[in-house]
């Protein structure tokens, strides 16, 4: 059957008219995104010592344009670290961030800037549930300065 000359089938009058139109409104109506990890899987950019001591330390990498989601800080107190080792920390998640940005955008979408941070006081758990109740999606973790999908076998802490 076929529509009389002029005139659109009845399910195309509301298709857009650019079809990237219709994919960014899709992308809207995603979570934002992150990944997580802690200070030692980022040790190959990060003194020894500081990399040792703060092991367990969670830390996460977001697009810039969902950083003011990001509520971790309000849920959860940070106790105090010394500056020097706060910077030196952040310093080397910037590094990581930096030499691997293709491939973290890879999970997190594309974007000229990627927004990193990491908390002094909070569990890997603690941290995770804060980005979940913030309405973010958990994409993966990083394992030795790479993303490994969520729910892999590669996950583990």
């Amino acid at each position: 059957m076929s529509e009389p000359p002029g005139e659109l089938p009845d399910d195309l009058e509301d298709a857009p008219d650019d079809p990237e139109e219709d994919v960014e409104e899709d992308d809207e109506d995603e979570p934002p995104r992150v990944i997580l990890g802690r200070v030692r899987e980022v040790r190959s950019w990060l003194s020894p010592q500081l990399a040792h001591r703060h092991a367990d330390r969670p830390l996460w990498f977001v697009l810039e344009m969902d950083d003011d989601f990001v509520g971790v800080f309000e849920r959860i107190a940070e106790g105090p670290m010394p500056t020097r080792e706060s910077s030196s920390i952040l310093s080397g998640i910037r590094e990581m961030a930096s030499e691997k940005s293709d491939h973290l955008q890879q999970w997190l979408g594309p974007t000229d800037s990627i927004v990193f941070g990491f908390h002094a006081s909070a569990t890997f758990e603690e941290v995770q549930r804060a980005f979940e109740e913030d309405g973010f999606l958990v994409v993966g973790t990083i394992r030795e300065g790479r993303v490994v999908p969520t729910g892999s076998v590669d996950q583990g802490a």
